[in-house]
């Protein structure tokens, strides 16, 4: 059995994939479940690809599955749900005797993901993308449809961090170097 089969099998990641589901049942914003989980390892696998990176694309998806999985004990302990997400990733990975180092590199990519910024900076930058980190920030940002969100008016993100269009759709008049904005 591969890896992330493993991991979606596992007791204690479906325990706060549930978990997850029963506080965002009612939630009217972004939700963070499986479909979330594997269009941020989509992204930042195509992005590697893109940049010609060498990181081992288990590890992107790995990272992918769990960057949002600690959203369960920030529900419902208030505890950083980065922080958390990279407390669980090393407790599941270990337990099922994944490779220590690319554990580290895993739970350390899922504690520093969380970074909102102006879309077309971020999108700007999505060359500079050397380190697991990177990507999986990049793709967590890009993961989300903010253009047909129906809870829009009231989101707490800034407009300029929103994504007006879906990611694979985003062209030329994001290149904000192109005309001399970065």
């Amino acid at each position: 059995m591969d890896t992330v089969t493993q991991v979606l099998e596992h007791p204690q990641y479906k325990a706060c994939c549930e978990t997850i589901a029963d506080y965002e049942a009612d939630r009217t914003y972004c939700r963070h479940d499986m479909e979330h989980f594997l269009r941020v390892g989509q992204i930042a696998i195509l992005l590697a690809k893109e940049n010609g990176l060498s990181i081992d694309a288990e590890e992107i998806m790995l990272a992918a599955l769990f960057h949002d999985l600690g959203r369960a004990l920030q529900y419902q302990n208030g505890i950083s749900h980065a922080e958390s997400s990279a407390i669980l990733a090393e407790e599941i990975l270990l337990s099922i005797g994944y490779d220590p180092a690319k554990t580290d590199r895993i739970c350390a990519a899922v504690k520093c993901h969380s970074k909102r910024q102006d879309v077309k900076i971020r999108y700007a930058k999505r060359g500079s993308q050397k380190t697991l980190e990177d990507l999986l920030s990049f793709a967590d940002h890009f993961s989300r449809e903010c253009f047909a969100c129906l809870a829009s008016d009231t989101c707490k993100w800034k407009a300029e961090e929103r994504i007006d269009r879906p990611y694979f759709e985003i062209k030329e008049d994001y290149d904000i170097r192109k005309r001399g904005l970065l």
